[in-house]
């Protein structure tokens, strides 16, 4: 029942973060101006187009991890930092399907018996830990499975 409980408090999980509690991401223009010129190296207006949506990416990133500092999201937003570097649309992008995934995983399972949703879950977490799209994904392909051979 302990894991069930993590899993449904993910989605109203969004504590308040105490100030200073937030971890700082830096925008390092330089070195987001050379992965848009190593992407379009011939492009200028790409090359723009890259540093604005990369601009947009880490100011919406920000926003989300500061919402979800001190929560259970902060290692998966911190992952997605590490996964895309200095691609902040795909940090924010990747921030989004972990938050998201984690207000899925529990709706995966509603209706079905208590033991069936724990056993779901607890697989699906042990699998995939702190990587919320992936619960999600899992928890839904799980409880579409056990629903279409007893319903």
């Amino acid at each position: 029942m302990r894991l069930l409980n993590r899993i449904v408090l993910l989605a109203p999980l969004l504590i308040a973060a105490e100030a200073g509690n937030a971890q700082e991401f830096v925008w390092d223009s330089e070195e987001v101006k050379a992965h848009c010129i190593a992407e379009w190296p011939d492009d200028f207006s790409m090359q723009a187009y890259c540093m604005e949506q990369n601009r947009e990416g880490f100011d919406g990133f920000n926003r989300l991890a500061e919402v979800n500092a001190g929560t259970i999201l902060e290692p998966a937003l911190a992952r997605c930092v590490e996964e895309w570097a200095v691609q902040w649309d795909m940090v924010e992008y990747c921030a989004t399907q972990q938050i998201e995934g984690s207000e899925q995983a529990p709706t995966a399972v509603v209706g079905l018996p208590e033991e069936v949703a724990n056993t779901i879950l607890a697989q699906c977490d042990r699998q995939w830990g702190n990587d919320f799209s992936m619960v999600a994904y899992c928890a839904e392909q799980q409880a579409g499975s056990w629903r279409s051979m007893n319903q």
